[in-house]
């Protein structure tokens, strides 16, 4: 459980007050359960929803705290397995500038998927599905209001766009990722360094495990050469 208490610790330690919280541990429904891929969004200063896994990896849970972790909800089941081979991968929450939050996660059999919620994670609609294959390293981005890129790694960097604040997503490369032959991209990020989105900065690793930076001005038409980042 050190990771996740590194994780709590880490999300508890954001500035917004000023005095110290006394770091908890995030809780356990019995004294076995594993807690894999922890994925929490900030609803408010204090609210903070977080989605993780099974060891088994059939079964997605939520917990919700109102008090910056001080105390969690029970575990909620928020996606069940159908069939003894159906398993979830890789997930990620993201919350958008309107408020939306936008639930991705890649199953067994139906590729990439996506929710979103309207009412702060209490219920859930389904998007159009995103991809039919498997992928991993999820992460998100939004350049504005209602444009959002989604990005994930099959070997390559590969992105989905949606122009309706995620419930429809096509295979569009507004942002251009970095592409090199023979080079795999794993864990790939875009971070937005301006208002107009055009300036940004690419981040990935490779499979030897070191991380990269890349700098764009043109929303990714062209790339500055790789920066090493840690060797890991």
């Amino acid at each position: 459980m050190n990771a996740l208490k590194i994780f709590i610790t880490f999300f508890l330690s954001i500035p917004v007050f000023a005095q110290l919280e006394t770091i908890k541990e995030f809780p356990r429904a019995y004294e076995s359960q594993e807690i894999w891929d922890l994925t929490p969004v900030w609803i408010s200063n204090n609210e903070i929803l977080v989605f993780y896994k099974n060891s088994t990896k059939d079964t997605i849970f939520s917990r919700r705290t109102t008090n910056s972790g001080q105390t969690w909800s029970n575990q909620k089941f928020e996606q069940v397995g159908e069939g003894i081979n159906y398993f979830y991968y890789d997930m990620c929450l993201f919350k958008t500038s309107t408020g939306r939050l936008l639930f991705f996660f890649v199953s067994a059999d139906h590729g990439i998927n996506c929710y979103f919620s309207d009412n702060n994670g209490i219920s859930w609609l389904e998007t159009t599905r995103i991809t039919g294959f498997l992928a991993a390293d999820l992460s998100v981005v939004e350049v504005e209001p209602d444009k959002i890129i989604l990005s994930f790694s099959l070997n390559r960097w590969l992105t989905r766009l949606s122009t309706d604040n995620g419930e429809t997503w096509i295979e569009d490369t507004y942002y251009k990722p970095p592409s090199r032959i023979v080079w795999r991209y794993s864990n790939p990020h875009f971070i937005k360094l301006s208002v107009s989105g055009d300036p940004l900065m690419a981040i990935h690793s490779s499979s030897n495990s070191i991380i990269y930076s890349q700098l764009s001005t043109d929303r990714g038409n062209t790339w500055s050469d790789t920066t090493r980042i840690i060797d890991t």
